[in-house]
């Protein structure tokens, strides 16, 4: 259930933000299985912080990337969620 709900989440959030003008939705489903493989976050939880990050609008394509991976930097480091 959680996987579907990530998933939704995601979606949701890349068809209200028009994100499809810098990416692909399955572009970023593939990239959180990538980062679930070198970080101690499952994909689910990476689709979450995706789906937040879509929210700002201006935050596209190697930025937006970027912005991934130093959330999950920062958490590992802090030792929270993401």
């Amino acid at each position: 259930m959680d996987a579907e709900e990530s998933n939704q989440r995601l979606a949701t959030a890349f068809k209200s933000m028009g994100a499809s003008s810098w990416t692909e939705l399955d572009t970023l489903q593939k990239k959180a299985t990538e980062l679930m493989s070198r970080t101690t976050f499952d994909d689910e939880a990476i689709k979450d912080a995706q789906a937040v990050m879509l929210t700002f609008g201006n935050v596209t394509g190697e930025t937006f990337d970027k912005g991934i991976e130093a959330a999950l930097n920062m958490s590992t480091a802090l030792g929270t969620d993401l």
